[in-house]
């Protein structure tokens, strides 16, 4: 099969020949249709983030296709079956399993990272690792749900716990954010979207944004939302992973604000503490999503209460994935999916 190969940091993807995997015992092999390219490998790729699996890998995690084989044992679904792989697959047994948290599974794996993913023709995974696709829904577009989606909607709902009336600040507003930004409306929420980037503040705003600030030049940013919401925000969403933006989104919130970091970032972060105490605030960091809340995402797009179409912005061939890595580097994309 075709793949596009991750070998070592600062360099290209490997477009090459790669040996078809074979499904064993509980294992569903899927042909990719499509798979969402993310900030998350471009971490791989531009700044030296090791993946948590051996080199050389697949990269690639927002991912959806149909059931090309099944292995032994394997009963929920079958080949021909339109599917979507969550970004975290859980092992389905382990006590945070048990109570609901799949996507903290002390065994998880994670496409694209701990094991190869969507930048292939092909990818093999645990009968866990399939979630069936609703026939209402685009095969392509769905690609989306996965990450930009699953992520958000745990963030905002379960964590967060976000409530009509509340004020939302979402910190970045590429495809996570904008999705974000869908959910926190659906919800009854004031969204308040924040970026540096006119395009992306202007997606924002077509998704439902209230309001957008350009960050661009704003000296003292937890200040300048402080006193456009009379106070700070009751939750911020951090979708861009830098330490700098983690502070900045701390400092917007009110009392009691929760700060959500779906961000990634491996260096150290510095918080306001006495902030932190004397205003009861609190942070979270978020992974993935539960495989239970997918179904919920599903039925929300398919009533038309989020948009999967309005986050997909390009569609280009897997031998076009440098010029589809590009296009995200340049920020001129909310999502970009490539099509093996």
């Amino acid at each position: 099969m075709k793949a596009a190969v991750f070998h070592k940091p600062y360099q290209e993807l490997d477009l090459t020949e790669w040996e078809t995997p074979v499904p064993g015992k509980g294992e569903v092999l899927i042909r990719v249709v499509a798979c969402g390219v993310c900030h998350t490998d471009l971490h791989f790729i531009d700044h030296g983030v090791p993946p948590i699996g051996d080199t050389p890998i697949i990269l690639g995690h927002e991912i959806t296709g149909t059931v090309d084989q099944v292995g032994g044992e394997v009963d929920t679904v079958k080949p021909g079956q339109r599917v979507m792989v969550p970004v975290v697959i859980p092992c389905g047994e382990c006590a945070l399993c048990k109570k609901g948290r799949t996507n903290l599974c002390r065994q998880r794996l994670i496409p694209g990272n701990a094991i190869n993913g969507g930048y292939a023709e092909y990818i093999k995974v645990p009968e866990t690792g399939v979630i069936p696709l609703p026939e209402s829904l685009p095969l392509v577009e769905s690609a989306v749900v996965a990450d930009a989606f699953g992520t958000s909607y745990n963030a905002l709902h379960n964590i967060g716990r976000i409530q009509e009336g509340e004020t939302v600040l979402v910190f970045g507003c590429g495809g996570l954010g904008c999705a974000a930004v869908q959910i926190a409306k659906q919800v009854g929420a004031k969204v308040i979207a924040l970026d540096m980037n006119p395009l992306k503040l202007e997606w924002a705003e077509q998704v439902g944004a209230d309001e957008t600030v350009n960050s661009y030049g704003i000296r003292d940013l937890g200040a300048h939302v402080r006193e456009l919401t009379g106070g700070g925000v009751d939750v911020a969403y951090e979708a861009i992973g830098a330490p700098r933006t983690i502070y900045q989104a701390f400092t917007c919130l009110g009392p009691i604000g929760r700060l959500l970091i779906a961000g990634y970032t491996r260096n150290d972060i510095r918080i306001p503490e006495p902030k932190l105490i004397t205003e009861e605030r609190s942070i979270h960091g978020v992974l993935g999503c539960p495989v239970s809340d997918y179904q919920r995402i599903f039925d929300l797009i398919e009533s038309g209460e989020y948009s999967i179409e309005s986050l997909v912005t390009k569609q280009m061939p897997l031998d076009e994935i440098e010029a589809a890595l590009t296009s995200v580097r340049s920020g001129q994309t909310l999502r970009t999916i490539v099509l093996p």
